[in-house]
């Protein structure tokens, strides 16, 4: 009976050592690598494409985003729900925001038209001039170090890219006060296909496949890293089939 009892012991383990082991090679790695605070809310804002009148039922105005922003958004939830089950979610558009985001951010879609990509790109640029960052979503430009990326690099049929080029940040926030230390993450492309696949890369390549940072925390550092990561991305049928990284620059 013993033995039985020895065995029927250590079967009861095994889950808990389970737990234990995806814990230590996935949550706490992940955890440590985007460094948000589990206590505060994460303020997610996102691209305002328009503002346009309601065509149907009262005429109301509505502000409209992407599909891009909106795919981000489901792949950073599933991220947030695995890894940080105690923190909330605020969703904003960018026009019209009327509250400091001084807590953890997530930028979800280029300068063009989300105003607080443009205003942390700025920042970013003024506090890291080495970097020589110009990201005009716009014209589809993209300028760091002695790089340069343009529309060519998108290869547009029918209306929708073949390729994008991402771009992520993971940086402080600037918008939080000195006393403070939040953080900031951006994910855009040049287009909105481009920010839907630079979100998937970090929110599930990265940090939710299991050792999937470990090349790029090499490159860039395991706990809380400030880096700009450059992506390129092939688009199907205006979905992301697949993602590469090109570049890591540490900030």
């Amino acid at each position: 009976m013993d033995i039985v009892s020895l065995i029927l012991g250590l079967i009861g383990l095994i889950p808990l050592v389970y737990i234990s082991y995806n814990y230590l090679l996935s949550y706490l790695p992940a955890r440590k690598f985007i460094a948000f605070n589990d206590s505060s809310e994460l303020d997610v804002i996102l691209t305002t494409s328009s503002v346009t009148e309601s065509p149907k039922g009262a005429r109301v105005q509505r502000a409209t985003t992407g599909i891009g922003q909106v795919q981000g958004v489901s792949h950073l939830s599933k991220f947030i729900g695995k890894f940080y089950r105690k923190k909330s979610i605020d969703i904003h558009l960018g026009k019209g925001l009327n509250i400091r985001p001084d807590k953890d951010i997530v930028l979800l879609g280029g300068p063009s038209k989300n105003e607080y990509s443009k205003r942390f790109i700025d920042m970013l640029s003024n506090q890291c001039p080495d970097l020589n960052l110009e990201i005009d979503d716009e014209n589809s430009k993209l300028l760091i170090k002695d790089k340069s990326y343009d529309i060519s690099h998108l290869n547009i049929t029918n209306g929708l890219p073949n390729n994008d080029i991402g771009v992520v940040i993971c940086w402080k926030n600037p918008f939080s006060p000195a006393s403070e230390s939040g953080r900031a993450v951006y994910c855009a492309g040049l287009t909105s296909y481009g920010t839907s696949g630079s979100a998937l890369w970090l929110f599930n390549d990265i940090l939710t496949a299991r050792g999937g940072f470990s090349s790029l925390a090499g490159a860039v550092g395991k706990k809380a890293p400030n880096f700009v990561a450059i992506l390129s991305l092939e688009i199907v049928h205006g979905g992301v089939a697949a993602v590469e990284l090109l570049e890591a620059y540490k900030i």
